[in-house]
């Protein structure tokens, strides 16, 4: 198995670290220490977020049997639970609590969102 870097992977990268900056930003419950923890911040979710759908399936845990609405309540908690991870991991990176990485993961996506769609009309 080969892992390349592609464009895309690095405009999705630097996107999640603007995402992440502004919503940090916008709560003052959370702190990024600067641009590139952000980005850093956003790699790490991402691999802690993988290993720990890579660790349920090892164990035989199936969540792609279900429901969709009790699918996407499971990635929630699992993206929470991976902004934790690294809350622990980094020092440059805080989140104050449960309720805290929550509202963070929320804020995060609705950024994420609006700032796809300022690229999809800019492109």
């Amino acid at each position: 198995m080969s892992f390349t870097i592609t464009l895309d992977f690095i405009l999705e990268l630097l996107l999640t670290g603007l995402a992440i900056s502004i919503a940090a930003f916008l709560m003052p419950f959370v702190h990024v220490r600067s641009f590139g923890y952000a980005v850093l911040v956003g790699l790490l979710i991402t691999v802690v977020n993988y290993a720990i759908w890579w660790l349920l399936g090892a164990v035989g845990i199936d969540i792609s049997v279900g429901s969709s609405l009790g699918r996407a309540l499971i990635n929630f908690f699992i993206y929470v639970a991976a902004i934790m991870g690294v809350d622990a991991l980094l020092k440059g990176f805080r989140v104050s609590g449960f309720i805290m990485a929550a509202l963070f993961a929320i804020i995060v996506a609705v950024v994420q969102y609006f700032l796809a769609i300022l690229i999809a009309a800019i492109i």
